[in-house]
């Protein structure tokens, strides 16, 4: 909201997220899932969100296939 946007059919069409901290609560125990998640960035070595208080917005191919997160951290969440 600080930042202005607000619009939720924005943040939906554009697949805008946020890192709260939640990511490990929603993922079924260790396994393939977390392996793919550290290959890709998502998760830190240890298992920690790499993206944790960031806005999050995927980047896509020419094709319009998922090929990377841009993250940009929102300083209230620093600790």
């Amino acid at each position: 909201n600080q930042r202005g946007i607000t619009d939720n059919t924005l943040l939906s069409d554009y697949k805008i997220g946020f890192a709260n901290g939640t990511l490990l609560n929603a993922l079924p125990g260790e396994g393939d899932i977390y392996d793919q998640l550290k290959q890709i960035g998502v998760l830190s070595e240890k298992g920690h969100e790499h993206f944790y208080g960031y806005v999050t917005f995927p980047l896509y191919d020419l094709d319009g296939n998922p090929a990377g997160i841009y993250g940009r951290r929102l300083d209230e969440m620093v600790t």
